[in-house]
């Protein structure tokens, strides 16, 4: 299935699953990139289902799942928006360690400026001029989902094309 990428939630979606520097991130992920999601895709029962699995398949070194949120635009300019994206690194019955690798992973992509280099999005008459890492807000517990994560925080600049 192709990705359509048409916002910025989209692109790191697109990044995570297939661009060459994600690699290692992926490598840390139970199932690859088949576990980088979109927001609302994850239910508790894949949680339950891929943490049997792996333990099954000895690979509890690995988180179990990626989710990609868009938390929204805010206008900064003419044809200009900044876009929230929060990646939430998902694990449950390894404590934080397995999060943490990932997180340190997520930090060796960046580049000088502490943002990816990424140049457009789709087809869709936009650009990204940066994407930039700006927080996290630490470890903690989903009721939900009875796993630990930690949301990792970037914004893109975004610039439109006149109508």
């Amino acid at each position: 299935m192709a990705l359509v990428v048409d916002d910025a939630a989209s692109l790191v979606l697109n990044w995570l699953k297939v661009h060459a520097d994600a690699a290692a991130i992926r490598a840390l992920i139970y199932n690859g990139a088949t576990n980088v999601l979109e927001a609302g895709d994850l239910t508790a029962q894949m949680l339950r289902t891929d943490m049997d699995a792996r333990r099954t398949a000895s690979e509890t070194s690995k988180v179990l799942f990626l989710t990609v949120w868009d938390a929204g635009e805010r206008p900064i300019g003419d044809w200009t928006f900044e876009q929230t994206v929060v990646i939430r690194i998902i694990d449950a019955g390894r404590g934080y360690r397995n999060i943490r690798a990932v997180r340190a992973l997520f930090f060796d992509a960046l580049d000088d400026d502490g943002g990816w280099t990424l140049t457009d999005v789709g087809s869709t008459g936009q650009g990204v001029l940066d994407l930039r890492y700006t927080g996290r807000s630490g470890y903690r517990q989903s009721r939900e989902y009875d796993a630990g994560f930690e949301p990792l925080t970037f914004v893109a600049r975004i610039q439109h094309e006149e109508a």
